[in-house]
């Protein structure tokens, strides 16, 4: 299977976005990104059960 050219060409968006950014303000970003995430899963094993019993893999 094959794609089109179009497919292969990074959109501009992507680049205005990332371009847009200082590093301070990606680092902000990512940061949020990581909390959120963190956040999450700290959730998900606390329903599972599984917070409060660390234990090895």
């Amino acid at each position: 299977m094959t794609l089109p050219t179009s497919a292969l060409e990074t959109s501009p968006r992507a680049t205005d976005i990332a371009d847009s950014l200082t590093s301070r303000e990606w680092d902000e970003f990512t940061d949020e990104v990581l909390r959120r995430l963190e956040r999450r899963v700290a959730d998900d094993l606390a329903r599972r059960g599984r917070r409060a019993k660390p234990r090895v893999l």
